[in-house]
C-alpha cells in the first residue's frame, strides 16, 4: 500500500539478524521485487546488546529498538522520510511497547485503524500478492526459553 501511495518514492527494508530465517529474507526480496518497490536490506546488531543476548521477556523489544534505531538513521538521511510500521492490531502486547521509534514515524497505521491479521490477508489477496496466505513466522529467538542466553 505504500508503494500504491508513493511509488518510487517508497523502499522496502528488511532487517538481517541470526534471528530471522535465511528463506524469510528471501521471501522478502521476492515479494518486494513482486511489488516492483526498491528494497534494501539492513544488518541489526542486536546480538551486540547483553540485554537481548539475556534473553529475558523483553527481548522483542530490544531487537525492535535496535531495528527502529537503524530505520529513523535511513529516515534521517533520506531527509522527509517517513517509517512506516507494519504492527497490527493482533500484535498488540507482543513485547515491543516501549520502543523507540524514529520521531518521523507514521505511527503503526495498520494497528491504530484496527487492520488485523486477516484484514491484511483479505488485503493482499485482492492485490494479487503471493504471501497472501503464508503461514505466521515467529523469529528463530522465540524457540529459546526465556531467560537463556
Amino acid at each position: 500500500m505504500a508503494f500504491e501511495a508513493l511509488g518510487l518514492d517508497a523502499e522496502a527494508v528488511t532487517g538481517i539478524s541470526p534471528s530471522v530465517a535465511t528463506d524469510e529474507r528471501d521471501e522478502a526480496a521476492r515479494l518486494a521485487s513482486h511489488i516492483g518497490i526498491a528494497h534494501r536490506f539492513v544488518e541489526t546488531h542486536e546480538m551486540e546488546n547483553p540485554d537481548y543476548v539475556a534473553n529475558s521477556a523483553m527481548r522483542c523489544f530490544h531487537c525492535k529498538n535496535e531495528l527502529f534505531g537503524i530505520l529513523g538513521a535511513i529516515a534521517t538521511d533520506a531527509g522527509d522520510a517517513v517509517v512506516v510500521d507494519g504492527t497490527n492490531a493482533d500484535d498488540a502486547g507482543t513485547g515491543a511497547r516501549g520502543v523507540k521509534r524514529p520521531p518521523r514515524t507514521c505511527s503503526q497505521p495498520t494497528a491504530r485503524s484496527r487492520v488485523h491479521k486477516q484484514d491484511i490477508r483479505d488485503l493482499s489477496r485482492e492485490m494479487g500478492l503471493p504471501t497472501w496466505d503464508k503461514p505466521a513466522m515467529a523469529c528463530l529467538a522465540s524457540r529459546i526459553p526465556h531467560g537463556t542466553p
